[in-house]
């Protein structure tokens, strides 16, 4: 299985902590590397592993803990 890097523009964060608790939830996902929200730039960087997670697993989860997510782009 290939790894991917996937960057969402997250939208509705108004403190460190809720980049956070995105972290975890995406890092709890099955077949994700690795995950860095940062709150100051509203982004989020994921590296999963292609055929275990998709892309819009990755966006479903930011989604149901509350926030806006864009795909920004995709490697």
């Amino acid at each position: 299985m290939k790894n991917r890097k996937a960057v969402f523009s997250v939208g509705g964060m108004d403190c460190a902590g809720c980049s956070v608790g995105i972290e975890k939830t995406l890092k709890k996902l099955k077949g994700v590397k690795a995950a860095n929200v940062s709150f100051a730039t509203g982004k989020a960087e994921v590296e999963f592993e292609e055929g275990t997670t998709t892309v819009s697993q990755l966006k479903d989860a930011i989604v149901k803990q509350g926030y806006e997510a864009k795909v920004a782009d995709i490697q």
